[in-house]
């Protein structure tokens, strides 16, 4: 704005005044002069400055130490009993990032971004590049999250901006530091900063027209003067001089709450040229990240900071020093409460990805005292779109003379349907809810169209407005937030699910442009589409329940064509597990008991159906999973849980011998969803799961309950013993190997009890069970000693395999390489080739940059001779490297090694520093030639494609081993990494060697490579299709139709397959035909005649049994098991 920080005119007098001392002549100035004369205040003594200290601390305490709860909780839940908690209390301090690209992206991409286990995403929203991700997926990379608190108080960061999102809690940091600095000891984050004083400048009430022509300093003495808030004059101006026992910490809160840019950026000036003045004092300045330009302050010397998430831990942090704090004399309420939020922030994506906001998490916290979560997450997600539109009044922004006749006011209501119909938008626009995104016409083009129907404006007045409205948003985000171009969104994806959610509801019961068969249909095209699944849910909950019912009917209902279970994932399950979560929702469950026990009668279906089959694991449990705490969350008396338990029962004791010990194994995954159960509503007791654990009837139940016992340990000190009374008296040596195996990778559980109990059980019976203890001291960094003296009784066993198995965990106990070397010397030195190798890689792994390490690992790789010791050694240049310059050649020499662990390791010590072309190359491709062990060959080729320099034919060298290799399984593995290169090269070859290869084994994995690598092109498929009709070898007609199975599925297939299971010679691929048939048709009546018919004539026994286990659980006539209730009929789902 010109003119803003203008200098006015004014004469300035003072009467009566006097100058003691000589007043220096003023020259060269044209124009009058006016000096203003008064005595300078003599510097504060020590009494003054603890007196006006301590009147300050007062001032904070009583302005900031109480957090207003008021704004933040619905009013249906103020009243008796609102909350009085202190800020201090409940802060917890998070983490924040250095440097923040200057970017802004939707929340739910940057968290992916951050996931080193996500890959790389796709279906970015308009607007967006992948230049642009990939920048700051290596930001996010570089510059690891670090606690703000360590960040404030480093000495190097004297001048911060700290910037986050709407609610991401940089005004309660800043109102923290205030609060703490200002007590008589800081607490240990900010020890640092003890005998520093804070004085908080909120710059939004800065920018008032009143301070226009004034100072900092004139406001911090108005503060001081007015509301006590600050310091003196005097004791300002020596403390942010410096001077005296104090040091300054002046906090600008709030740069982004100045929306006009020209005000922003003169208050930067100033804030800088603050800077300068008080070179001494300690400056932190916040700000929402869009929109902050960073050049000024970057060039007063300040660093950028961007305030993260709450992790995890942080969340239950807060929720358990909230509920402690509200429930001070009920412990058990504050534990059931802690335990509702964590839950629900377990169970919920967008319960989660909400959380991590402290704004909307401390809703979470004051709602969540009085609501079930997650169930009553939609309130939550309503009040904090409420919170959020609250701040966001276009009408204010607008109010000036230029524009405020284009737009009425809009009240909360109004702001809410807007933005229903923004969701709206979304849902119908490219990339639909997935995408989070519009583009800037068709958000003007919503503005528009809601100013005209609801206030009737004219043409020109709506589109001005609504343009008005929309360049808000270019300076300013609130819930919708601008991610770069003109593409928009909203700045949590869960915003977008709430308002759908309620906007569909709006069509359905408001427009009535939706009808319950639309709905019904609605919910059958998305329950496979994740992206949906929240939409839906919490649509569920604004439904009533006949119109639920409905839904879940037609989510039951027989399908002609089932999801395939024989691919060995669980997505068979996703219409239960999503119907469990539909019901979870409904606050009447009793209103839809028939379509609770359809839903378990359709769950024991499929895991029947899958044990027939002969599928005993699910290794991908998207679905099965979650299933258990689902189902618990259902209560204690809802229509098919006591079902299903009786069904558990039985179906345990048909355990598979070879399976049941994995956790994806189908009995376990039954069993967990049974344990859960047993809860009636809550976690099933430790004491329950202890009794199941140790006399359980069957490994399968004493593993999982276990197991969920483990799973427990990290929180639960009372698990522990359990646990560890389960692991010293389970009679089955596999079920405690299985057991402690679960607790290595398990980063959760103490420390110290894992420490206890591992060296405890290194004295365990079995082998499998020491080597489980062994791991888990070395996976959990455990050196204590305890440890010590249990390894070292175990270094002297007769056995070589023990002495090998401790040395990793025993050189745990050095701290480097060197002393690891002193350390391990009599397994260095002992007679066991196997036994010095394990000792020399142990070695290595405690080795930093240690030259005498080094040069004993060159003495053993020239010297030592025995092959264990040799690959050992090379491993170890691998490494730690090398000071011989003779070394590469010599690994070149031990490449042709007459040993194969010689010969491999040499391998991949030379490739992976780079192979060129030239002699190594060379060296490379005549090994993966002419090696006689077949493994090198087909594995050197991994090193060959990851490590060949781009001068180096990778390309044509696999084509050669696809066609000239001896082995069909090199062959394979040649015409895989071809794939990655030429797809289409390796489609044709693919092809070829399908048709033509004389080797059953090389037409079997070029078939199953067609539909792996190229399943998408039609011609790959109608080969395979052929294939499975007209081949002459029954094992390629068969591994045809198998991975048909895999890949494709549809009435095409069941075509297929019914005409191999009716004229196939083969008795196998009739098998596999039977086996596809029963799998996709499960539902289908029809089958059963087929079924009966093949039971009852078929010659081939095999195919008679696989029949008959199908007809017991499609057809029970006398079935073994407890009878499977039955899906409801349609009639059903009008009952309320």
């Amino acid at each position: 704005m010109r003119g803003f920080f203008a200098r006015r005119k004014a004469r300035q007098t003072a009467e009566g005044a006097t100058v003691h001392g000589p007043l220096a002549q003023i020259t060269g100035v044209g124009g009058d002069v006016h000096v203003t004369l008064g005595t300078v205040p003599p510097p504060p003594e020590a009494p003054e400055i603890e007196s006006a200290r301590a009147a300050y601390a007062t001032r904070v305490r009583q302005r900031y130490g109480g957090l207003d709860l008021e704004v933040l909780t619905p009013l249906q839940e103020q009243g008796d009993g609102t909350l009085s908690l202190q800020l201090r209390d409940v802060f917890v301090a998070q983490s924040v990032r250095a440097d923040p690209p200057p970017v802004e992206l939707p929340q739910e991409l940057l968290r992916r971004l951050m996931d080193p286990a996500e890959a790389e995403p796709h279906d970015l929203p308009p607007g967006i590049d992948r230049e642009t991700v990939d920048r700051v997926r290596r930001a996010y990379q570089e510059r690891p999250p670090l606690p703000v608190l360590d960040v404030l108080t480093a000495p190097e960061h004297d001048r911060v901006v700290l910037l986050g999102h709407p609610g991401s809690g940089k005004s309660t940091l800043a109102r923290y530091l205030a609060l703490a600095l200002t007590s008589p000891e800081p607490p240990p984050g900010l020890a640092a900063l003890h005998g520093s004083l804070p004085l908080i400048v909120e710059l939004r009430e800065y920018a008032h027209p009143a301070w226009r022509e004034r100072t900092f300093e004139d406001f911090l003495a108005h503060q001081h003067a007015t509301e006590g808030l600050g310091l003196p004059p005097g004791t300002l101006a020596a403390l942010l001089a410096g001077e005296g026992p104090y040091s300054a910490l002046v906090i600008f809160d709030g740069l982004d709450e100045l929306f006009e840019k020209d005000i922003r950026d003169a208050v930067a000036r100033r804030i800088a040229g603050f800077a300068a003045r008080h070179s001494r004092a300690r400056l932190l300045v916040t700000s929402r990240g869009y929109g902050y330009r960073r050049a000024v302050l970057d060039g007063a010397d300040f660093t950028n900071f961007m305030l993260q998430d709450l992790d995890r831990d942080q969340i239950g942090a807060f929720a358990e020093q909230w509920f402690s704090l509200a429930y001070p004399g009920d412990p058990e309420q504050a534990r059931k409460l802690i335990e509702r939020v964590t839950t629900a922030v377990d169970g919920s994506t967008s319960v989660r990805e909400l959380a991590g906001n402290p704004l909307i998490l401390t809703i979470l916290a004051i709602i969540g005292r009085r609501r079930e979560l997650p169930r009553d997450r939609r309130t939550v997600y309503e009040h904090a779109v409420d919170v959020l539109v609250e701040h966001w009044d276009p009408s204010k922004f607008l109010k000036d003379g230029q524009v405020e006749e284009h737009l009425p006011y809009l009240g909360p209501e109004d702001k809410r349907e807007l933005l229903r119909l923004v969701a709206r938008r979304m849902q119908e626009g490219h990339g639909g809810v997935s995408g989070n995104h519009i583009a800037g016409p068709d958000l003007l083009a919503s503005f528009e169209e809601y100013l005209k129907d609801r206030y009737a404006l004219p043409p020109d007045r709506a589109a001005t407005a609504a343009r008005l409205m929309l360049d808000q948003f270019r300076h300013r985000n609130f819930i919708l937030s601008r991610f770069g171009g003109e593409i928009y969104g909203f700045v949590h994806r869960t915003f977008l699910e709430y308002l759908a959610a309620t906007d569909l509801d709006h069509r359905f019961h408001r427009e009535r442009s939706l009808s319950e068969e639309d709905l019904q249909d609605l919910f059958a095209s998305k329950v496979h589409d994740p992206t949906w699944h929240e939409i839906l849910l919490l649509l569920v909950g604004l439904l009533d329940e006949r119109f639920v019912a409905g839904v879940i009917d037609r989510l039951l209902a027989p399908k002609a064509i089932g999801v395939p279970l024989g691919d060995h994932a669980d997505e068979a399950f996703a219409e239960v597990a999503f119907v469990a979560r539909c019901l979870a929702e409904v606050r009447r469950i009793g209103a839809l008991a028939p379509q609770s026990t359809a839903m378990v009668a359709r769950t024991i279906r499929l895991f029947e159906v899958a044990r027939a089959l002969g599928i005993t694991t699910f290794p991908s449990s998207e679905y099965l999973k979650p299933l258990g705490p689902t189902l618990m969350a259902l209560g204690a008396d809802w229509a098919g849980r006591d079902d299903y338990l009786r069904w558990c029962e039985w179906w345990v004791r048909g355990e598979s011998e070879e399976w049941w010990i994995l956790e994806s194994s189908a009995s376990r995954l039954a069993m967990r969803i049974g344990l859960f159960l047993h809860g009636r509503g809550e976690p099933a007791s430790t004491e329950f799961l202890a009794e199941t654990a140790l006399n359980g009837a069957g490994r399968v139940a004493r593993m999982s309950a276990a197991g969920l016992l483990v799973d427990r340990a990290g929180r639960d000190p009372e698990s522990w013993e359990t646990v560890a009374q389960s692991l010293r008296h389970e009679p089955d040596e596999d079920v405690r190997a299985a057991l402690m195996g679960r607790l290595r990778y398990d980063e959760d559980v103490d420390r110290d009890w894992v420490a206890r109990l591992s060296v405890e059980l290194l004295g365990d019976a079995d082998t499998e069970v020491r080597q489980a203890a062994l791991d888990c001291l070395q996976l959990h960094g455990i050196a204590t000693p305890e440890a010590r003296a249990a390894l070292d009784r175990l270094s002297a066993d007769h056995d070589p395999r023990v002495r090998e198995s401790v040395l990793r965990p025993l050189a745990l106990h050095a701290e480097d390489g060197a002393a690891a070397m002193e350390l391990l010397r009599p397994a260095l030195e002992d007679a066991d080739p196997a036994v010095r190798a394990a000792a020399l890689s142990a070695v290595v792994k405690r080795t930093g940059d240690e030259r005498v390490v080094r040069e004993f690992v060159q003495e053993l790789l020239r010297n030592d001779g025995s092959p264990e010791v040799t690959a050992a050694a090379i491993n170890a240049v691998r490494e730690i490297g090398s000071d011989d310059p003779g070394t590469h050649a010599h690994l070149c020499e031990l490449a042709g090694d007459a040993d194969i662990i010689v010969r491999w390791a040499a391998l991949r010590c030379l490739a992976e520093g780079g192979i060129p072309a030239g002699p190594l190359a060379e060296l490379f491709t005549h090994r993966l030639t002419f090696d006689d062990f077949g493994w090198i060959r087909q594995y050197g080729l991994d090193l060959f494609v990851a490590h060949g320099e781009d001068d180096v034919p990778v390309r044509d060298f696999l084509l050669d081993r696809c066609r000239n290799d001896p082995s069909p399984e090199v062959q394979s593995h040649a015409l895989m990494w071809l794939a990655t290169l030429d797809p289409e090269a390796a489609r044709d070859l693919a092809a070829d060697v399908a048709r033509n290869h004389p080797d059953t084994h090389a037409r079997v994995s070029a078939v199953g490579h067609l539909l792996t690598e190229c399943g998408d092109d039609e011609r790959a498929v109608r080969l395979v299709q052929d294939l499975a009709v007209n081949d002459e070898d029954g094992a390629v007609r068969c591994a045809a139709l198998s991975e048909l199975r895999t890949h494709r599925s549809g009435p095409e297939l069941v075509a297929l397959a019914g005409d191999r299971f009716d004229h196939d010679p083969d008795p196998g691929v009739r098998h596999a035909a039977l086996g596809i048939l029963a799998d996709l048709r499960r539902d289908d009546p029809d089958l059963l005649p087929l079924l009966r018919r093949a039971a009852e004539t078929h010659n081939g026994k095999a195919i008679r049994d696989l029949a008959n286990r199908l007809l017991a659980v499609l057809a029970p006539e006398s079935p073994e098991s407890p009878a499977s209730p039955q899906p409801p009929s349609r009639s059903t789902s009008t009952q309320p």
